[in-house]
């Protein structure tokens, strides 16, 4: 279900950098995800967290990919965090998830923003500003390619440093973070006919 007073041009608003909890729908969820890449190197990366807000729990997980392979056997590094019990007063403006996850930090409202992680025992560490290079965007509820709604795009401009397998190496690239919340999974899933 959208709601019809929101179109592709409502603005977001400060809060929308943090959990919503909208909604008593056990299905309500929300997400944060963040892209990387180190284009001379063949390097990709991705940080996504689904919080299942009325259940108390999020899911989490790292996964970097090169030129050896980006299939889940030949990833160069990752982590999933199924699950996790997460505090009821989590503000995503300023989080480390639960279990050892990553951190976001919010540094100018719905534009700018640090993100880091660290994993030692696997030599693998990841922190980046993530600048944006316009406000974010919004698609149509219930419109492709965003079914989960609200649904916010950003291109921003990313500096800061990856650790993999102990070496270390520059991160300056252009990038896409994203976020949605809203019901999703269960009937929230099924197709409805016209």
């Amino acid at each position: 279900m959208t709601d019809p007073a929101i179109a592709e041009d409502t603005p977001f608003v400060p809060e929308d950098d943090t959990y919503h909890r909208a909604s008593e729908d056990p299905y309500w969820f929300e997400t944060n995800w963040w892209s990387l890449n180190v284009p001379e190197r063949r390097i990709g990366a991705w940080l996504h967290a689904g919080y299942s807000t009325n259940r108390g729990t999020v899911s989490w997980r790292v996964f970097v990919w090169d030129d050896r392979g980006a299939d889940p056997g030949r990833l160069a590094y990752y982590k999933n965090a199924p699950d996790v019990p997460m505090p009821a007063d989590a503000d995503l403006r300023d989080l480390t998830l639960p279990a050892g996850g990553y951190s976001v930090r919010m540094l100018t409202p719905l534009m700018d923003y640090a993100v880091s992680y660290g994993d030692a025992d696997a030599g693998f560490s990841i922190e980046f500003e993530h600048r944006s290079v316009h406000p974010p965007q919004r698609f149509t509820p219930g419109q492709a390619p965003a079914m989960h709604n609200p649904h916010l795009d950003q291109l921003g401009h990313l500096t800061g440093e990856l650790v993999l397998r102990g070496e270390r190496i520059p991160i300056d690239s252009f990038s896409v973070r994203d976020r949605t919340w809203g019901p999703r999974g269960g009937h929230h899933s099924r197709a409805t006919r016209r």
